[in-house]
């Protein structure tokens, strides 16, 4: 067996330029114990977006380390590693074969230094993949827009974030949505938004790795996030055929070694090579509702928010007023959003008194005033430059209200497994999809996938068969650690259990995987786990 062999590398250069250059620390690593993880660990039509991955490993910090110092892995330390810190880029590579690949990349975000001079001088890592960013990010007040794919919305959000992915590959999204960003806030992060759009499309938001880059964002949409072929991969060495002259011998390189044939395979599983949990019957939904949400969309200019109570601000003073949010006037709406917001105007829109029920000094002229118009919100910031305290006694905001009056749930039932197994609910929510008829249609879908545990579909069993939710292998062989390297989210992996009646085409939604030795022989023994969801009929919607 070739021995598989491993670099950790973490950047030391100046990390908001993404510089080339990295410094392995591999040699102070203690092994085994490194872990990674990357995708999400739930298996349902309603994980549409990668969690956060992660990464963590302890490092040697006492004088036995590669640069023999104490304190070497203490940032502040007399001793500390220069560059070396929270945010520095790490990354986890291996090579096999000649050929390296990176299997995590992302960046450090938790530094644990083992006190004491006697004890074990460990200083443990925890590092966070993008998506990191896109959980901890909150919006700032994105515009009302029309008429965008889930893909455009998506980079409009992505190029926001402070610390950008190395590299996107985005779909196109097979749906355009007539309004979007209409229900966020100040503290709505761009995952909860990256939610959105993935479930209103049906698609499937991850982080992957490449040849080309170490970090990919990617967006597929409802129909490639629907394939169900198994990905191929490159054969090792030591398992593919060798190219043979007319008389069967075989072709040699010039340095004598067999000339290889460069064979593939798909990437597919059986019940001799990994280990499974499953589940029978969890993922029987026989009555669903999907929830769509139109909008009314009033083009008049008209009165979004009116005050109601005065607002004192002390001479010379600046106060910010954050989160004006709208209100429709009748009280009817569920919530309100608003297009071409008309900046606020001194006496028109609002008014500085000396007294708070207005019966002072006018001194509307003396009060500064910033907008930041949201779509649902405005925040506001107020400078009195009068030598009295003042109130403001009147402010209202104007623009174009889009109202939500009432969201459209739409059931599907299948009755006859209501009876004969009880009550499986299911709920699923499209917060971009305004027409009702999609909501009946994803609802009919989503039944007559999963309405049945008798259910078939196209021919292959699917609610009552057997669900694979995860798999895990170990790196025993040539061919295992090939597979190892290639698989990622969005892999497509072929699974045959014969005791559990198992058979299908999944796709990989999340994966981890453990360093549980290292023996200098044989290379590395790792233990990776794929979380599994079965991929459906592709004339359908669901993924």
């Amino acid at each position: 067996m070739s021995k598989l062999t491993y670099a950790v590398e973490v950047q030391l250069w100046n990390v908001s330029a993404y510089s080339t250059t990295w410094t392995d620390i591999t040699a102070d690593v203690i092994m085994p114990g490194l872990t990674c993880s990357s995708g999400t660990t739930g298996t349902t039509i309603k994980d549409r977006v990668s969690e956060v991955g992660t990464c963590s490993f302890d490092l040697n910090n006492s004088e036995s380390n590669s640069a023999k110092l104490a304190g070497y892995y203490s940032p502040g330390h007399a001793n500390a590693r220069a560059g070396y810190d929270i945010g520095c880029p790490l990354r986890v590579r291996f090579t096999f074969e000649g050929l390296t690949r990176t299997k995590w990349y992302g960046r450090i975000y938790g530094i644990a230094v083992e006190p004491g001079t006697k004890l074990s001088r460990r200083t443990r890592v925890t590092a966070f993949d993008w998506m990191h960013q896109a959980n901890k990010y909150t919006l700032k007040l994105p515009s009302y827009e029309t008429n965008k794919r889930a893909d455009e919305a998506l980079l409009m959000f992505v190029k926001d974030v402070p610390v950008q992915p190395l590299s996107l590959s985005f779909d196109s999204g097979n749906t355009t949505f007539p309004i979007i960003f209409d229900n966020v806030d100040y503290r709505t992060t761009a995952m909860a938004e990256f939610q959105k759009l993935a479930t209103s499309e049906i698609g499937w938001v991850s982080t992957k790795h490449n040849l080309i880059s170490d970090e990919v964002l990617t967006f597929l949409n409802y129909v490639n996030a629907s394939a169900r072929i198994a990905d191929f991969y490159t054969l090792p060495d030591s398992t593919s055929g060798k190219a043979l002259n007319e008389d069967a011998t075989s072709l040699l390189n010039e340095d004598g070694s067999n000339l290889l044939l460069d064979q593939t395979s798909h990437q597919s599983f059986d019940d001799t090579q990994f280990e499974l949990a499953y589940s029978y019957g969890n993922k029987l939904y026989n009555h669903v509702s999907v929830t769509t949400y139109p909008r009314n969309v009033n083009n008049t200019v008209g009165v979004l928010f009116t005050m109601t109570e005065p607002v004192m601000i002390a001479a010379g003073a600046t106060v910010d007023w954050l989160s004006v949010v709208y209100k429709d006037p009748d009280g009817r709406a569920i919530s309100v959003c608003a297009k071409d917001i008309v900046p606020v105007v001194a006496t028109t829109d609002y008014l500085f008194n000396t007294a708070a029920d207005g019966t002072g000094t006018n001194i509307t002229s003396d009060l500064a005033v910033t907008g930041i118009y949201g779509v649902n919100n405005t925040e506001f910031t107020f400078t009195n430059n009068n030598a009295s305290d003042g109130y403001i006694t009147f402010l209202q905001i104007r623009g174009k209200a889009i109202y939500l009056y009432d969201k459209v749930t739409r059931i599907a039932e299948n009755e006859a497994s209501i009876a004969q197994y009880g009550l499986s609910e299911f709920e699923y929510e499209m917060k971009y999809q305004p027409p009702p008829l999609t909501a009946q249609t994803i609802a009919n879908v989503i039944l007559s996938n999963y309405g049945s545990i008798q259910n078939q579909t196209v021919g292959e069993t699917l609610a009552n068969n057997p669900n694979a939710e995860l798999i895990t292998y170990s790196t025993r062989s040539d061919d295992f650690v090939q597979r190892f390297l290639c698989i990622d989210c969005n892999s497509i992996v072929n699974v045959l259990e014969t005791q559990s009646a198992i058979e299908g085409t999944y796709s990989v939604r999340g994966w981890s995987f453990e360093v549980i030795g290292n023996n200098g022989t044989t290379g590395l023994s790792i233990n990776e786990t794929l979380h599994l969801f079965r991929c459906e009929n592709s004339t359908s919607w669901i993924s």
